[in-house]
């Protein structure tokens, strides 16, 4: 899956192959492979200062 997070800051930051971990009401984890390294990373972000985000979806009609 694909995901962008907007921050409060007007900023967005964009992941690729990520899979979610946990999200709750204070934070948001997730693993996601480097575009730049090939290497899996874990990011965590303090859910309160994320505006919004938006993932990619599979189509599973095909």
């Amino acid at each position: 899956m694909e995901l962008t997070i907007h921050l409060e800051n007007g900023k967005a930051l964009s992941f690729e192959n990520v899979t979610i971990l946990r999200a709750d009401v204070d934070f948001t984890i997730f693993t996601y492979v480097s575009v730049e390294t090939g290497k899996k990373k874990r990011a965590k972000f303090n859910t309160q200062k994320i505006w919004g985000w938006v993932t990619s979806i599979e189509d599973d009609s095909k």
